[in-house]
């Protein structure tokens, strides 16, 4: 969290505030979690140390100085995104799952489901988050 907080207040970003989009309330599948594949994908195409954003414009993270991620530590052995008891332990502790989850197993999304059920996925959250 330390580091995910020094590169997002640092250049070229210089972010004081941080948005996530999260369903699991709603229902909403398109959240930020459930997006979690392609933001790995992105940071693992081409080799480049570029970042892209939505309106193409290039903005360089240095020579080598971070670390590509591989996808399967995230991922459930299907490649799915899943919250639940199959969670990898990666995902769990990653800072958009604390994000999207903070307090969330205490929150009752549907009369016959218990808390921390995440109507986006369909599951209940993992224990342990």
């Amino acid at each position: 969290e330390a580091d995910s907080a020094d590169m997002m207040a640092s250049a070229p970003l210089n972010a004081s505030y941080v948005v996530v989009n999260f369903g699991g309330l709603t229902g909403q599948r398109g959240d930020d979690i459930g997006k979690t594949e392609w933001m790995l994908r992105l940071v693992n195409a081409g080799g480049t140390d570029e970042l892209v954003d939505a309106v193409g414009s290039r903005y360089a993270v240095g020579e080598q100085d971070h670390e590509w991620v591989d996808q399967d530590e995230f991922l459930s052995p299907e490649g799915d995104v899943v919250i639940d008891h199959e969670a990898p332990f990666k995902l769990l502790n990653s800072t958009l799952f604390k994000l999207s989850f903070a307090d969330f197993d205490c929150v009752r999304t549907e009369s016959r489901r218990p808390p921390g059920y995440d109507r986006a996925r369909g599951s209940v959250l993992h224990p342990e988050a």
